[in-house]
């Protein structure tokens, strides 16, 4: 991950202030929220809330809490999770 977050491929945040969350999801296109085994995470759900597409890993405990808000991927399958992405990017968008 690292050569990416220094190219600003990715941005790796940990305890930001509120203002500054809200702000990096404002300027999102897409919320991807991919581990291997996750039991719960609020970042897809605050994404769905604010409108933003989400790919999210296909377990069992992501399909319960998104739902069909969300598009799912094999977290192993780093071509699935691309794929979904572009899927997510190249969507018209809903105004």
């Amino acid at each position: 991950m690292r050569p990416h977050v220094i190219a600003g491929n990715i941005v790796h945040v940990h305890k930001l202030p509120f203002a500054e969350l809200q702000a990096l999801y404002e300027g999102a296109e897409l919320c991807a929220f991919v581990p291997f085994a996750e039991g719960f995470g609020y970042c897809p759900l605050e994404a769905i809330q604010l409108g933003i597409p989400v790919v999210a890993s296909d377990l069992p405990v992501l399909r319960w809490t998104l739902g069909n808000a969300a598009l799912f991927a094999d977290p192993y399958d780093a071509a699935a999770i691309a794929d979904a992405m572009l899927r997510v990017l190249s969507e018209p968008k809903n105004l």
